[in-house]
C-alpha cells in the first residue's frame, strides 16, 4: 500500500510538470496572465481574444490592449482575474479550511501537496469538478503502529456560490484490517473563495478490536458519535493573507473545539498558521491553545 501512494505522488508531480511547462505563448480565452515584454514591462491582463499574431487583453485600468507576440518575452498563467481595477488572486486552497473540507471541489486536474502539523502529509487531486480524493500516512509511528488515512469527498451541487458536499476519513492501520477510525460529513459552503461562510455535521466513528486481539475480556468496541456542527468561516484581507476560522460544536456535551489561522497565499505555496482550543460552551474558562500549522504546495490550478 506504502507503494501505491508513492506511485500515485509520483502522478501527481509528473502531471503538474507537464502542466505548468506549455508553451509560453499558448494563451486561453477569459484567462489571467502576467506578460513581460521584451522592452522588461510587465502587465497582469485578461485575454480576450486571440489571432496567429497576436491577443488582444484586458489591463487592470480596464483599456483594452493588442499585444504582438513576438515582443513577448515570457507568460505567466495566474490563478485570479481583474476585478473593479485590481487584481484579485484566488485562494488555491478554497477546498479546505483548517482541518475539516469545505464543500468546494478542488479543480480538475488540479491538486495539492500538504503537511500538517511537521507530521502528517495529505495528497489530493480533483477530478470533473465534482470529485476530491485525498490520502497519505504519518511520517512516524505512533504507539508502535503505521497509520494511514483516506479521504474522498464529493460535491453533487455547485451553482455560483453555493457549493454542497458530502464526504468521509478514513483512518486505518498496515499491519491490521479491522482497527479503524474515521468521520462521515455533510457540508454546506455559501460565498467566494474571498468571504465565505461554511456550516455542516460531522460524525465521528472508531471499530477497535485491539482488547479482543490482546485476549482481555473485552467485546470489540463499534462507538458512534452524535453529530458533531461545524461552523467556519474565511476572509480574504489581501491577495497574501486570509483569516480563517474552524469550530467542532457538539450537539450533546459542553466542550467545543475553536480555532483561528492566518494562511498566507502565493501562487503555489501557502501556509497556515494559527490555534485550536477547547471551549467550555457555558463557562467563561478556556482550555489549553494547541497550535496549528500547514504548508501546502498547489499545482495544476487554471
Amino acid at each position: 500500500m506504502k507503494h501505491i501512494l508513492l506511485t500515485l505522488l509520483i502522478f501527481f508531480i509528473s502531471g503538474f510538470l507537464s502542466t505548468t511547462y506549455s508553451s509560453e505563448h499558448s494563451f486561453v480565452l477569459d484567462y489571467t496572465y502576467r506578460i513581460t515584454l521584451h522592452d522588461g514591462s510587465s502587465h497582469i491582463v485578461q485575454v480576450i481574444s486571440k489571432s496567429e499574431n497576436a491577443i488582444t487583453a484586458k489591463g487592470i485600468s480596464g483599456w483594452g490592449i493588442t499585444i504582438e507576440l513576438d515582443k513577448i518575452e515570457k507568460s505567466e498563467l495566474l490563478y485570479g482575474e481583474i476585478r473593479n481595477g485590481r487584481y484579485i488572486q484566488y485562494d488555491p486552497n478554497a477546498s479546505r479550511l483548517l482541518f475539516i473540507p469545505t464543500a468546494r471541489p478542488i479543480q480538475h486536474g488540479a491538486g495539492s501537496i500538504a503537511l500538517y502539523e511537521m507530521v502528517f502529509p495529505l495528497v489530493s487531486f480533483g477530478l470533473g469538478n465534482i470529485l476530491t480524493l485525498s490520502g497519505g500516512a504519518p511520517f512516524i509511528a505512533f504507539s508502535g503502529r503505521d497509520y494511514f488515512y483516506f479521504a474522498p469527498k464529493i460535491t453533487p451541487f455547485s451553482s455560483g456560490n453555493l457549493d454542497l458536499a458530502f464526504g468521509a476519513m478514513y483512518m486505518g492501520m498496515w499491519e491490521y484490517e479491522d482497527d479503524d477510525a474515521g468521520i462521515l460529513y455533510t457540508i454546506g459552503t455559501l460565498g467566494s473563495s474571498a468571504k465565505a461562510l461554511t456550516i455542516g455535521l460531522v460524525w465521528s466513528y472508531q471499530y477497535d478490536v485491539t482488547n479482543d486481539r490482546l485476549g482481555m475480556d473485552y467485546e470489540p468496541e463499534d462507538r458512534t458519535s452524535k453529530p458533531i456542527a461545524i461552523l467556519g468561516g474565511e476572509l480574504l484581507i489581501n491577495n497574501a493573507i486570509k483569516l480563517l476560522t474552524e469550530n467542532w460544536i457538539p450537539l450533546d456535551g459542553d466542550n467545543a473545539l475553536t480555532s483561528l489561522a492566518v494562511r498566507f497565499i502565493g501562487s503555489e505555496m501557502s501556509a497556515d498558521m494559527g490555534f485550536f482550543a477547547p471551549t467550555p460552551l457555558f463557562s467563561d474558562r478556556t482550555g489549553r491553545w494547541i497550535p496549528w500549522a500547514s504548508f501546502v504546495y498547489n499545482f495544476g490550478y487554471r
